[in-house]
């Protein structure tokens, strides 16, 4: 219960409405602490899921309107007719930067790449 108050009070920090916390903190003490940590095996839906993930680019959005309005083109095919049923769920991975680059462990020996070459 410590840890509860604690993140409670954090969100009321930030902004959030305390009569929706308190109806929260008392929905979540309700709960049975072996059913909350039980992993499911599916979704809530029961539909199976398969993952769409890519490098974010601000300059391309246009990926997921192009796999969502052309999804339903692989059920013509009967190879590809379970994955039709499928639900897909779209994720970004961050893209590279400069630190990355010039930043690099191998082998737990890290190896910093100096800009100014002093």
């Amino acid at each position: 219960m410590k840890y509860s108050q604690m993140i409670t009070f954090h969100f009321i920090r930030r902004g959030y409405p305390k009569p929706l916390l308190s109806k929260a903190l008392e929905k979540v003490a309700a709960l049975d602490r072996n059913s909350v940590i039980k992993k499911s095996s599916q979704n809530k839906k029961g539909i199976e899921s398969v993952f769409l993930i890519t490098t974010f680019s601000p300059g391309f959005e246009g990926l997921k309107d192009i796999v969502s309005k052309n999804w339903g083109i692989l059920s013509h095919s009967s190879t590809t007719k379970t994955l039709s049923d499928l639900r897909v769920i779209h994720g970004y991975r961050r893209p590279k930067n400069l630190r990355d680059e010039l930043y690099t462990c191998q082998n737990h020996t890290c190896q910093n790449t100096s800009l100014t070459g002093w």
